[in-house]
């Protein structure tokens, strides 16, 4: 049996409606589309939340380099933390850290991110260097060390 808070939401809603009718049905118009909009608003918001949820889910490990990830700031991973992450699996670290890069005349400054990497870096997916080549390759003349810059910044 319908409760009668439902009885009652219903006679609100025909009150409103009989009220928007008084002033004709180009009033009652108005009223339509706005609710018709707001249906619309709603629905569109909801489907792209969705998709843009499901694209981030099927490429979480692309995205993520691997399969989880562990944010530590200003300390390191402990012996009992490292040991916990190798018996799950491949680990890979990666330290970053924001700063501002000018240009020789200091006139145009820039917001950039730093990101060290480890060999074992990325776990899942590509690094897009162009020409296309591994990571190793692309640092195998600098003893170990070098840089993967972004044309944008150069």
């Amino acid at each position: 049996m319908p409760s009668p808070a439902l009885f009652a939401n219903i006679r609100q809603s025909m009150r409103l409606a009989r009220r928007e009718l008084r002033g004709g049905l180009k009033g009652f118009g108005v009223f339509l589309a706005c609710l018709t909009l707001g249906v619309f608003a709603i629905s569109a918001i909801g489907s792209f939340i969705a998709s843009a949820e499901d694209g981030l889910l099927s490429d979480a490990g692309a995205l993520l380099g691997g399969d989880l990830e562990a944010r530590l700031y200003h300390r390191e991973l402990d012996d009992a933390q490292h040991s916990y992450f190798i018996a799950r699996g491949e680990l890979s670290h990666v330290m970053t850290m924001r700063s501002m890069a000018a240009d020789p005349s200091g006139d145009n400054r820039l917001l950039i991110e730093l990101k060290a990497v480890d060999n074992a870096y990325p776990l899942y997916g590509q690094i897009g260097i162009e020409p296309e080549q591994s990571l190793a390759v692309a640092l195998e003349n600098l003893d170990g060390f070098g840089a993967l810059v972004e044309q944008s910044l150069l």
